[in-house]
């Protein structure tokens, strides 16, 4: 069995004598840093430092030390009475079934045990490619897992879907979970949802910082999300964050540059010029025309090459009772759209620490500082790449790059200079420099844990956990800009304020009920809360022409909505382990929702049956490992708030409501929308 690396301080039982020792290879005696030692039967546990070694208080007598270490095979080792230093060799895994995986609720399992698919990406594999957002690189990582990365450039939001998708109403993204506790990964803004288009808001995720990651692990099945209920309907990504190490101060700096470009564009012709039938036409909006001088490279050439940089250094230390880790990264993104910018600043602090031999905490503060400058519209609607693919092949762009607008000495406002007329299509400059969308967010996620260790087989757990962010919206449309600007202009304000508070509590423990029978155990009881509230202000035309000042607004309208919700769950698990090689998993939980009609509750079950088959007979040589897994399960979606009420009676200037289907009061309000001039 092998141990995920956790940071843990030294507990003294009985403690009489205090040994050293070396933690190596089998194969070529190469230190082994982060190895877990502990005493068989004691609570007494300390980590392996950067050269292998390590110092631990045992209680007198002989006594078993019990080393693992991730990619290594669990091994125990014999200390004699008087005997006060070892080494320790460890053989490598020569199958990866048999490592220890982070299931549901941060509970580690060995993979082959396991009734459903699992699959670990190590922190190296992550960083490999740097992206704005770091999902985006799990793609062609994990099989089955689908990301579709968005065309609203650096800090977009990124689609996550395992194995297809499951909702027709509801969402179909998988359920992020960071150090055991569920993140939001709402759309703040909006996504844009039809060919027409619109704007792609900002998501949650896309804001974690992948140098602060330790692993992250895929639960795909059914049966491996059903603990986290409607939520992980969709499946769970699990990622581990990194933690201090016991040892000297360690500085760690990773600096790196990304240049991109377009991988694929449309394929055009280049022989034809404007015009229609064969015949060229001035100022044509289409390539139909007679055989021309054409510029091949007109819409390459628009794109800029994206250049990124990923600048962050972390600092961990720490000693057998506490330690640190503090980091602090820098995320700087062009987009390939001109103007389009990503700018991010990341801290985050965590500390660990062994109060008592029986008392551990962990706290991790993150604090998040994001601007996204000229995030590009998307779909058919006057967006920049639209406007961009209707050139007809004889219009040199180089023209209309420098004078995108001219100025109409009727109204002494510029215009769009475009190649042709149109009510929907533009000049791709004047959407890049005189329309925008700058999107600000400030976020913080704070963790609390504390954990008690009741017997050697049964602990409880406690979490309180906050994830809390500040959106601002601002877009902008010079006056004479079609489909969006009123007269002068048109400008817009959204403040969105989300909270999501989660409290639990866990008790684990495991027992042998017999030499060959053995139980593990897991229940637990959460409450999650969420809020969202949305204040929104837009200028519908400008008072003096492009003045993008609230104060300037011909007319105002007003947009408030607010939203709360709440989830109270109770879930546990149990597994039967007979002689490591058949295991029994029987899995319930039940959610009590504020969004659904008395009585708000629905159970989710599920069992599954594992048999490692190489364990249990002797198979041909060519064969390494073979198990069958069975399991059942039945998850489902919550439902949004509002999604199954109806409206009723709004009055202007007064506040509105919603009234459920049973008659009862929604747990919030939402204002209409108020205008004034």
């Amino acid at each position: 069995m092998v141990s995920l690396l956790c940071c843990w301080g030294v507990v003294v039982q009985a403690q009489n004598r205090m040994i050293s020792g070396k933690v190596v290879t089998e194969t070529d005696g190469k230190a082994l840093p982060g190895a877990v030692i502990s005493v068989k039967g004691h609570t007494a546990k300390t980590i392996a430092g950067d050269d292998g070694a390590f110092k631990l208080a045992v209680p007198a007598g002989n006594i078993v030390l019990i080393v693992n270490s991730v990619g290594y095979i669990s091994k125990e080792a014999g200390l004699r009475t008087g005997q006060s230093v070892i080494t320790i060799e460890l053989a490598e895994q020569s199958n990866k079934l048999n490592e220890v995986v982070v299931t549901a609720l941060g509970i580690q399992r060995q993979a082959k045990s396991l009734s459903y698919s699992a699959q670990r990406i190590t922190s190296d594999k992550i960083n490999e490619i740097r992206d704005a957002n770091f999902v985006n690189t799990l793609s062609g990582k994990v099989a089955g897992l689908v990301v579709t990365q968005s065309a609203s450039g650096p800090g977009g939001p990124a689609r996550v879907v395992l194995r297809g998708n499951r909702s027709i109403q509801g969402s179909n993204n998988a359920l992020f979970v960071i150090d055991g506790v569920a993140i939001d990964n709402s759309t703040i803004g909006g996504q844009v949802g039809n060919d027409f288009g619109g704007q792609n808001g900002n998501d949650g995720i896309s804001n974690i910082n992948p140098d602060d990651i330790e692993s992250i692990n895929v639960l795909k099945g059914a049966a491996a999300s059903v603990l986290y209920g409607s939520r992980a309907a969709n499946g769970v990504i699990l990622i581990t964050t990194k933690k201090g190490k016991i040892g000297k101060l360690g500085v760690d700096v990773n600096s790196g540059v990304t240049i991109e470009s377009p991988f694929t564009l449309p394929k055009v012709q280049n022989t034809y010029g404007e015009g229609k039938g064969g015949v060229s036409t001035l100022r044509a909006g289409a390539s139909w025309g007679a055989a021309s001088t054409t510029y091949p490279n007109n819409i390459k050439d628009f794109f800029r090459k994206g250049l990124s940089t990923n600048n962050s250094v972390s600092i961990n230390s720490g000693s057998e009772k506490g330690q640190t880790y503090f980091s602090y990264a820098n995320n700087y993104s062009q987009g390939l759209v001109p103007t389009n910018d990503l700018n991010r600043h990341t801290v985050n602090l965590r500390i660990t620490n062994q109060i008592s031999k029986r008392l551990s905490t962990d706290a991790k503060l993150t604090y998040i500082v994001q601007n996204i400058f000229n995030k590009p519209r998307v779909g058919e609607e006057s967006s920049v790449t639209m406007n961009l693919y209707k050139i007809p092949r004889s219009v040199d762009l180089n023209i209309y790059k420098n004078a995108y607008q001219v100025l109409d000495p009727n109204t002494n406002l510029y215009v769009p200079n475009y190649w042709t007329t149109s009510s929907i299509y533009t000049n791709p400059y004047w959407s890049v420099y005189n329309t925008h969308r700058d999107e600000d967010r400030s976020r913080i996620i704070g963790l609390i844990s504390a954990k008690y260790e009741i017997t050697p087989w049964l602990n409880i757990q406690g979490r309180v956990s906050l994830d809390k962010y500040n959106d601002k919206i601002t877009q902008k449309f010079n006056a004479n800009t079609l489909l969006f600007a009123g007269k002068g202009g048109s400008y817009s304000v959204q403040y969105y304020e989300v909270q999501e508070r989660n409290m639990d509590l866990l008790l684990t423990g495991n027992n042998s009920i017999t030499k060959d029978l053995k139980i593990s155990y897991s229940i637990g009881s959460s409450v999650l809360e969420r809020s969202n509230i949305t204040n929104g202000v837009s200028a519908n035309g400008l008072l003096v022409p492009n003045k993008f000042d609230l104060n300037f607004a011909q007319t105002s309208s007003f947009q408030t909505g607010a939203a709360q919700t709440q989830l109270q769950s109770v879930y546990g698990t149990t597994q039967l382990n007979y002689k490591d090689y058949l295991y029994l998993d029987v899995t319930g939980r039940n959610d009590w929702s504020s969004t659904l009609p008395n009585p708000y509750a629905y159970f989710y079950p599920s069992v599954g049956l594992t048999a490692v088959l190489s364990d249990m007979i002797k198979l041909p040589g060519y064969i390494d490992f073979a198990k069958i897994r069975l399991s059942s399960t039945q998850v489902g979606n919550d439902a949004p708030a509002f999604l199954l009420m109806q409206t009723y009676g709004f009055s202007p200037g007064g506040t509105g409501g919603f009234i459920a289907r049973d008659g009862t009061r929604a747990i919030a309000d939402l204002k209409p929308e108020l205008t004034t001039s």
